[in-house]
């Protein structure tokens, strides 16, 4: 089964399915497998939400193609290896519960980028909150594009308790000029500097508990 990376132009806009999944393909048809882990743009390149793509969609107004839109993102927002060996500098700012955020250069770091929609981003991060404690002196911090509200709402909704997490929301793209997600979840991993020592995109849980208990052994 072949996999493409593929982008639809919906007026003004176009969306990348990074890691979908082409099922079907004719002259007058292409039918995609979404996966949950689809990143959206505009025709800036900048990111856009699920919703947007939705209601873009639903307009059954759009051009495909394949590939060229895909390079031009690549340039603007770098494969992970390429930012292996640089600094995540931390901004100011407080989780959902309104605790004010630190880190003390002690712990090594789990930095997930989420959102509400990801479901696989809801299951890795369900089993991480489990597993924290199993690797003494390491930090788990879930970044979100979603307000506090809508996650706070959102845990409650689904009876998720979180609390081994540290959960910062309105999350918005403080970190671009390192790295910018293009697919959820994405995982950096930070040593006690703050430096990237590797990045997981997608469903890579078990490589990513390999690489932390391998580091914490350390």
């Amino acid at each position: 089964m072949k996999r493409l990376f593929c982008c639809f132009v919906f007026m003004l806009l176009f969306i990348i399915f990074s890691f979908s999944q082409v099922t079907g393909i004719d002259k007058k048809l292409l039918s995609v497998e979404l996966t949950g882990e689809e990143t959206y743009f505009d025709e800036e390149g900048q990111e856009i939400s699920q919703k947007a793509f939705k209601d873009s969609i639903n307009s059954q107004k759009y051009i495909f193609f394949i590939r060229n839109s895909i390079w031009t993102l690549e340039r603007k927002y770098p494969r992970g290896e390429d930012i292996i060996g640089k600094k995540i500098l931390f901004y100011e700012t407080k989780d959902i519960y309104g605790n004010k955020f630190e880190t003390n250069g002690e712990n090594i770091t789990l930095l997930s980028f989420w959102d509400i929609t990801c479901s696989p981003c809801i299951e890795e991060l369900t089993v991480l909150n489990l597993l924290v404690k199993e690797f003494e002196g390491l930090k788990i911090v879930a970044l979100t594009k979603d307000n506090a509200k809508e996650v706070l709402s959102f845990l409650e909704r689904h009876n998720y308790n979180w609390n081994n997490l540290v959960l910062l929301a309105d999350y918005k793209n403080e970190f671009e000029v390192v790295f910018v997600p293009r697919v959820y979840p994405a995982n950096l991993i930070l040593d006690k500097k703050n430096t990237i020592i590797e990045v997981f995109y997608g469903k890579k849980l078990r490589e990513t508990l390999i690489l932390l208990d391998s580091l914490m052994k350390k």
